[in-house]
């Protein structure tokens, strides 16, 4: 008998059989494709959610060397709320578990390649960090100089806040990393009190205190002080990094 004449047989016999015989020669014969489709029907699902869900990020900030004692999405909030940011368009988001010494620790090592990454792409919009870990990108390129982005009165009122880097001694540190006469200097280089911009020669303004913050101090516990903010030279966001300084402030009731 072909194949087709009997198939046609057992489809006929079947339609007089009770419900769990229908079901048992269902899952014999179709059970792969039956698998195999819902697979393919729930991953087309999870993309289309992905698509619909998906947030644009309105800034990102990394908190290195801290403690979370508070509830991280209760501040991102705050500040969305703030800054007037649709939360169903856009998404603020801080990575909080970094952590940086000056021992080589696979997290140090961890958190200097993830810092690396997130300059290169852009992505980064504001660093957070305790003294040490400040001090660790202080005479490199990694933040902008604040005068070419605050307004001057906001810079002014930071006035005692700001931490500045002698250029200097940047560019003399640079000279020795590839010095172009061949030559190197074992003479020790003094770094001036970074919050002492008449101690250096030509003193550039790139990061600040926001010790004291409340809306900080309630999120974020810094066992040492101060409390350092920088924003990233390579930052896509800058305006509301800087909206993010001014919440930082006010949102405290500064």
């Amino acid at each position: 008998m072909p194949v087709m004449d009997e198939f046609k047989e057992e489809r006929a016999a079947l339609k007089n059989k009770p419900l769990k015989k229908k079901i048992s020669y269902f899952w014999t014969y179709y059970k792969w494709y039956a698998l195999g489709g819902a697979i393919a029907l729930i991953a087309v699902i999870s993309v289309a959610v992905t698509i619909i869900t998906h947030k644009e990020e309105a800034l990102f900030g990394i908190v290195v060397n801290t403690s979370t004692i508070g509830e991280e999405k209760a501040f991102s909030s705050g500040f969305m709320e703030y800054a007037g940011i649709d939360p169903d368009q856009y998404e603020v988001t801080f990575n909080s578990a970094l952590i940086l010494t000056e021992m080589m620790s696979p997290d140090a090592v961890s958190t200097r390649e993830l810092i690396m990454v997130y300059t290169a792409s852009g992505d980064m919009d504001v660093a957070i960090m305790d003294t040490l870990a400040f001090e660790t990108y202080a005479y490199s390129e990694l933040f902008f100089d604040l005068r070419s982005i605050l307004p001057a009165d906001m810079l002014s009122s930071l006035d005692g806040r700001i931490y500045y880097r002698d250029e200097a001694i940047a560019e003399r540190l640079r000279d020795e990393d590839s010095p172009a006469d061949g030559t190197d200097t074992e003479e020790e280089i003094v770094f001036p009190d970074p919050f002492c911009p008449e101690e250096m020669t030509d003193p550039t303004p790139i990061g600040i205190d926001i010790s004291g913050s409340q809306v900080l101090e309630s999120t974020y516990y810094y066992p040492r002080k101060p409390v350092l903010l920088g924003i990233p030279a390579t930052s896509r966001r800058v305006d509301t990094a800087v909206r993010f300084i001014e919440y930082l402030f006010e949102g405290s009731g500064e």
